[in-house]
């Protein structure tokens, strides 16, 4: 019926439907401000005149009906301003966009316990490091000190296998060491026990050193795109392959091989770059190491040329 779906009013009283077709008068319309002039209170009706019995309604009308033929007055639709289209569009574009996938290594609290987080971590960084690393940078500035931890867990748990397999290999060369002069087998025997006390504070320090020189490496080739907190992270969480020095010879093997592996990919993830930048600023510390000395040794020994001729 037209009274009810019709979007300007709605009929309580159907009995005047004859009247409103016969008439044919559109209803007025009065705009009323978002805000009532004096902070008094909107009315609940935008109308002038009831559209169906055409009487003037009272100017402090409270109420969404018309008060002599009961007719229910609905204000008509208004357009959405410009500020609340695009309010409305960014917020649609927020929702699409998902929620970055965190570390729960990084995150405080959770479910996961702390030896659980550390687990995971562990497990994510050595089979699946392109995805850790891309959460590593999602998370941006946030959870350097995790990283810092985590690095130093590992360093320390790396240091105790290697302890353990060189009392063995001593332990096994005790009888070769017997018939070499005093001065040596104290130099074959190191102090095992001083490894694990000083690890955490050398491991900070190539933690530092290392983040250093990669990061300039980064700089130079134009790769360092997320700042050095990102080179920090990823030469942290690489360490995590110091575990495979529970097995020796292949877990040492391993050890170097994967690690270069974790930094080329977190290079890669963490700082946006290409695979061949984030190899070769691992190279090229090594080729500035090599070919500085050499440099050097042509420049004396040329030196040396031309002072011995006469």
């Amino acid at each position: 019926m037209y009274f009810i779906d019709n979007p300007i009013f709605l009929r309580n009283d159907l009995s005047c439907e004859s009247k409103f077709h016969s008439s044919n008068i559109k209803p007025a319309y009065r705009e009323i401000p978002t805000v009532a002039p004096g902070g008094k209170e909107k009315k609940l009706t935008e109308y002038e005149h009831c559209p169906v019995c055409h009487k003037k309604l009272p100017e402090n009308l409270q109420v969404n009906f018309c008060p002599f033929c009961g007719v229910t007055l609905i204000n008509h639709p208004t357009e959405p301003s410009a500020e609340e289209i695009v309010r409305k569009s960014a917020q649609e574009r927020a929702e699409e966009i998902p929620a970055p996938e965190l570390l729960a290594w990084e995150n405080e609290g959770g479910e996961l316990s702390f030896l659980q987080k550390l687990t995971q971590a562990w497990t994510e960084s050595i089979f699946h490091p392109a995805d850790f690393f891309r959460k590593v940078r999602q998370g941006g500035k946030r959870g350097t000190g995790k990283a810092f931890l985590y690095a130093i867990i590992f360093i320390i748990v790396g240091q105790a296998f290697s302890v353990f397999w060189q009392k063995v290999l001593l332990t096994q060369m005790q009888q070769q060491f017997q018939d070499l002069p005093p001065i040596f087998q104290e130099m074959l025997h190191p102090s095992l026990e001083a490894q694990l006390i000083y690890a955490p504070i050398f491991g900070l320090l190539g933690l530092v050193l290392l983040t250093f020189i990669y990061h300039i490496s980064l700089m130079i080739l134009g790769a360092a795109n997320n700042g050095m907190e990102a080179t920090f992270k990823v030469v942290a969480y690489a360490q995590g392959t110091s575990l495979f020095v529970a097995f020796p010879i292949l877990g040492w093997i391993m050890n170097w091989i994967w690690g270069i592996v974790l930094l080329v990919i977190g290079f890669r993830e963490t700082q946006e770059t290409s695979t061949e930048k984030a190899i070769f600023a691992l190279l090229l510390p090594l080729l500035v190491c090599c070919i500085l000395p050499l440099i050097a040794v042509l420049m004396f020994g040329s030196l040396f040329t031309n002072l011995s001729q006469p």
